[in-house]
């Protein structure tokens, strides 16, 4: 359950970032402007001293975020090339599952599910996984 919960609100993040960026940039400008005499004073704004350093807090704040969204964004445009072997069966209609287990329990884990469902077809273990495969 904890684990479908988390699936669930996986996506809330992606769409959280967005406001956030918008946000801290708006805060950003703002608090450049209230900090630059010569600008405060030309569009009526309150000078205040010392702004600088919310602005560039905030402007690190938006390019984090930013590059988090497009780094996630690439990520999921990249194409995985271990599935390959697998997308003529799930065409087919049959089950792809994936799962993310500790070396030491995978006879343990492998046993169980053949003893529940023969039919699965085990293809083992990964020793090692690239970032970009």
């Amino acid at each position: 359950a904890a684990s479908n919960a988390v699936n669930l609100t996986d996506g809330l993040d992606g769409l959280a970032i967005g406001p956030v960026i918008i946000a801290a940039a708006t805060y950003m400008f703002f608090a450049y402007v209230a900090g630059h005499i010569k600008i405060s004073n030309y569009l009526q704004i309150n000078y205040v001293a010392g702004s600088g350093e919310v602005a560039i807090f905030c402007g690190t704040l938006a390019g984090a975020g930013m590059g988090a969204w497009l780094s996630g964004m690439i990520g999921l445009d990249v194409p995985n090339s271990r599935l390959g072997e697998f997308e003529e069966a799930v065409k087919d209609g049959q089950f792809l599952m994936l799962v993310d287990i500790p070396k030491e329990r995978v006879d343990e884990i492998s046993e169980a599910v053949k003893k529940h469902h023969p039919e699965a077809d085990m293809h083992g273990t990964e020793p090692t996984i690239p970032a970009f495969p």
